[in-house]
């Protein structure tokens, strides 16, 4: 008796199997969608009604408000109260796990990717339980960056209301 004898020999087993495959790529493909969803590129989603609807300018994402910083080598706190933007190089995004305290206000994740290597690395799956306010994760690129790479840096983020956007400058 070999082995494909032994797999097929029960009826039930194959449909439970190829049921779960199912459920399996249909569950991924529906967190796929949702993230594909809800990344666009910068200066396409300026402007927009979406962006008006949800108060989102250039203001909103680069304006002066209490900053958390955190790179490989370092990390800076606001010296009075709390931060509404997490500035992170992703070299050291594992680092936020030292300020977890001091992300509970952050609405604004900043990421910065300095190199093809840093499109590699993916958001803790904690991400969202660390920083329960956030409302974007802003993604400046210094290297090409497309779609599918933010969404594969972001496949953790499960909340639909999480807007992501990235922009690509390169340096001078």
């Amino acid at each position: 008796m070999n082995t494909s004898t032994l797999i097929f020999k029960s009826k039930s087993a194959p449909r439970v199997s190829i049921f779960g495959l199912l459920l399996l790529m249909l569950s991924f493909f529906t967190v796929s969608k949702v993230n594909a969803q809800n990344i666009s590129e910068l200066n396409q989603f300026l402007g927009s009604q979406e962006a008006s609807e949800l108060g989102i300018d250039r203001d909103y994402l680069y304006g002066s408000q209490s900053i958390i910083y955190v790179t490989q080598g370092r990390i800076k706190l606001p010296e009075e109260g709390s931060a509404l933007k997490a500035d992170v190089r992703m070299s050291g995004i594992s680092r936020l796990s030292e300020v977890v305290d001091a992300l509970d206000s952050v609405e604004i994740l900043q990421l910065k990717v300095s190199s093809d290597s840093d499109k590699a690395i993916a958001l803790p799956s904690d991400i969202e339980e660390q920083m329960p306010s956030l409302k974007v994760i802003f993604i400046l690129s210094q290297v090409p960056i497309s779609q599918s790479d933010v969404q594969a840096m972001v496949s953790s983020i499960q909340n639909p209301a999480v807007k992501i956007l990235y922009f690509y400058s390169q340096p001078v």
